[in-house]
Protein backbone atom coordinates (compact mmCIF):
# COMPACT_ATOMS: atom_id res chain seq x y z
CA UNK A 1 0.00 0.00 0.00
CA UNK A 2 1.13 3.83 -0.53
CA UNK A 3 2.20 5.58 2.11
CA UNK A 4 -0.03 8.37 1.51
CA UNK A 5 -2.88 6.62 -0.25
CA UNK A 6 -5.92 5.87 2.37
CA UNK A 7 -9.34 4.38 1.41
CA UNK A 8 -11.81 7.00 1.30
CA UNK A 9 -13.96 4.50 3.60
CA UNK A 10 -11.53 4.10 5.59
CA UNK A 11 -11.33 7.69 6.26
CA UNK A 12 -14.74 8.20 6.36
CA UNK A 13 -14.75 5.61 9.25
CA UNK A 14 -12.46 6.78 11.31
CA UNK A 15 -14.33 10.31 11.40
CA UNK A 16 -17.32 8.33 11.63
CA UNK A 17 -15.28 6.67 14.76
CA UNK A 18 -15.11 10.07 16.38
CA UNK A 19 -18.81 11.14 16.12
CA UNK A 20 -19.87 7.91 17.71
CA UNK A 21 -17.62 8.16 19.77
CA UNK A 22 -18.94 11.76 21.17
CA UNK A 23 -22.44 10.37 20.94
CA UNK A 24 -21.46 7.55 23.14
CA UNK A 25 -20.32 10.28 25.66
CA UNK A 26 -23.73 12.44 25.38
CA UNK A 27 -26.19 9.12 25.41
CA UNK A 28 -23.74 7.70 29.01
CA UNK A 29 -24.19 10.97 30.58
CA UNK A 30 -28.40 11.66 30.28
CA UNK A 31 -27.94 7.63 30.82
CA UNK A 32 -26.49 8.31 34.28
CA UNK A 33 -29.69 11.19 34.94
CA UNK A 34 -32.06 8.83 33.05
CA UNK A 35 -31.18 5.31 33.84
CA UNK A 36 -34.73 4.01 31.61
CA UNK A 37 -33.83 0.47 30.23
CA UNK A 38 -35.09 0.06 26.65
CA UNK A 39 -36.71 -3.41 26.73
CA UNK A 40 -38.71 -3.50 30.32
CA UNK A 41 -39.78 -6.91 29.36
CA UNK A 42 -36.04 -8.18 29.93
CA UNK A 43 -36.26 -7.62 33.18
CA UNK A 44 -32.65 -6.72 34.17
CA UNK A 45 -32.74 -4.76 37.37
CA UNK A 46 -29.06 -5.54 37.93
CA UNK A 47 -27.70 -3.59 34.98
CA UNK A 48 -29.43 -0.17 36.04
CA UNK A 49 -29.96 -0.03 39.22
CA UNK A 50 -28.30 1.90 41.48
CA UNK A 51 -26.20 2.98 38.58
CA UNK A 52 -26.78 2.42 34.85
CA UNK A 53 -23.99 -0.08 33.64
CA UNK A 54 -24.34 0.58 29.89
CA UNK A 55 -23.86 4.33 30.70
CA UNK A 56 -21.10 3.62 32.46
CA UNK A 57 -19.47 1.76 30.11
CA UNK A 58 -21.06 4.45 26.80
CA UNK A 59 -19.72 6.64 29.07
CA UNK A 60 -15.84 5.46 29.56
CA UNK A 61 -16.17 3.94 25.87
CA UNK A 62 -16.99 6.98 24.25
CA UNK A 63 -14.34 8.82 25.68
CA UNK A 64 -11.75 5.82 24.80
CA UNK A 65 -13.13 5.91 20.86
CA UNK A 66 -13.16 9.41 19.94
CA UNK A 67 -9.57 8.97 21.83
CA UNK A 68 -8.83 5.64 19.58
CA UNK A 69 -10.41 7.16 16.32
CA UNK A 70 -8.51 10.30 16.34
CA UNK A 71 -5.31 10.89 14.84
CA UNK A 72 -3.50 11.07 18.24
CA UNK A 73 0.66 10.02 17.28
CA UNK A 74 0.12 7.89 21.11
CA UNK A 75 -2.38 5.59 20.16
CA UNK A 76 -1.35 5.24 16.42
CA UNK A 77 -0.56 1.72 17.32
CA UNK A 78 -3.25 0.61 18.77
CA UNK A 79 -5.15 1.94 15.96
CA UNK A 80 -3.26 0.20 13.51
CA UNK A 81 -3.16 -2.97 15.54
CA UNK A 82 -7.37 -2.75 15.27
CA UNK A 83 -7.75 -1.71 11.59
CA UNK A 84 -11.25 -2.83 10.25
CA UNK A 85 -12.34 -6.02 11.53
CA UNK A 86 -11.40 -5.96 15.24
CA UNK A 87 -12.61 -2.79 15.15
CA UNK A 88 -15.75 -3.88 13.54
CA UNK A 89 -16.58 -6.91 15.44
CA UNK A 90 -15.49 -5.27 19.33
CA UNK A 91 -18.32 -1.94 17.78
CA UNK A 92 -21.31 -4.98 17.01
CA UNK A 93 -20.45 -6.14 20.27
CA UNK A 94 -20.52 -3.05 21.83
CA UNK A 95 -23.69 -2.08 20.27
CA UNK A 96 -25.32 -5.57 21.65
CA UNK A 97 -24.96 -3.74 25.32
CA UNK A 98 -25.76 -0.18 23.99
CA UNK A 99 -28.79 -1.05 23.09
CA UNK A 100 -29.85 -2.22 26.38
CA UNK A 101 -30.10 1.58 27.42
CA UNK A 102 -32.91 4.10 26.12
CA UNK A 103 -30.40 6.97 25.90
CA UNK A 104 -27.67 4.65 24.29
CA UNK A 105 -29.78 3.43 21.60
CA UNK A 106 -28.66 6.04 18.75
CA UNK A 107 -25.09 5.55 19.83
CA UNK A 108 -25.42 1.82 19.18
CA UNK A 109 -27.14 2.32 15.86
CA UNK A 110 -23.99 4.74 15.26
CA UNK A 111 -21.82 1.63 16.70
CA UNK A 112 -23.28 -0.71 13.67
CA UNK A 113 -22.85 1.86 11.19
CA UNK A 114 -19.39 2.38 12.23
CA UNK A 115 -18.76 -1.56 12.51
CA UNK A 116 -20.21 -1.68 8.64
CA UNK A 117 -18.40 1.22 7.49
CA UNK A 118 -14.87 -0.94 8.44
CA UNK A 119 -16.12 -3.80 7.12
CA UNK A 120 -16.18 -2.32 3.86
CA UNK A 121 -12.82 -0.22 4.17
CA UNK A 122 -11.10 -3.84 4.51
CA UNK A 123 -12.25 -4.93 0.76
CA UNK A 124 -11.00 -1.33 -0.75
CA UNK A 125 -7.92 -1.74 -2.16
CA UNK A 126 -5.43 0.74 -3.74
CA UNK A 127 -5.82 1.72 -7.72
CA UNK A 128 -2.75 0.04 -9.63
CA UNK A 129 -2.06 3.32 -10.88
CA UNK A 130 -1.32 4.93 -7.05
CA UNK A 131 0.81 1.88 -6.17
CA UNK A 132 3.46 2.36 -8.89
CA UNK A 133 3.29 6.42 -8.26
CA UNK A 134 4.29 5.89 -4.31
CA UNK A 135 6.43 3.25 -4.74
Amino acid sequence: MGKNWEAPAEVWAQWQGVTTGFYLLNGGVYGLIYSWPTFTFLNLPFLFKPFSIPAIAATVLGIFIMALEWPFPALKGLNQSLKFWPKAIIYLLLSVLMFLQLTTVVPAQFLVITAITNMVASFQKEPPALQQNFK
